[in-house]
């Protein structure tokens, strides 16, 4: 009877369940951001993920509104500061999901 080798190789398969469950939060919170400061500013024009939130207008009782309501829709602590040192939609919701 043949003996045969075989070789076991083991092969780590990331958990990509962890970084999808990430991109979604993030697209989530991407898409009520869009849509919350456009509402807030009364634009009609959609919101570009690198237009600086700054030079749109937003005022620090805006920042404080969305941050309250990023944190009853998402159960998530958010800072209003946040809204200021990130001056994009996107860096907004990036630093939300890394401070939480």
């Amino acid at each position: 009877m043949p003996l045969y080798a075989s070789r076991i190789q083991l092969v780590y398969i990331p958990d990509i369940t962890q970084q999808i469950n990430y991109m979604s939060k993030k697209d989530e919170i991407i898409t009520f951001l869009k849509q919350r400061i456009a509402q807030i500013l009364d634009y009609s024009e959609p919101i570009q993920l690198d237009e600086s939130i700054h030079d749109l207008g937003l005022t620090s009782l805006n920042a404080v509104i969305i941050s309250g309501e990023l944190e009853d829709r998402f159960d998530v602590d958010v800072d209003p500061a946040v809204m200021f040192t990130n001056d994009t939609i996107e860096k907004i919701a990036e630093q939300i999901l890394k401070d939480e």
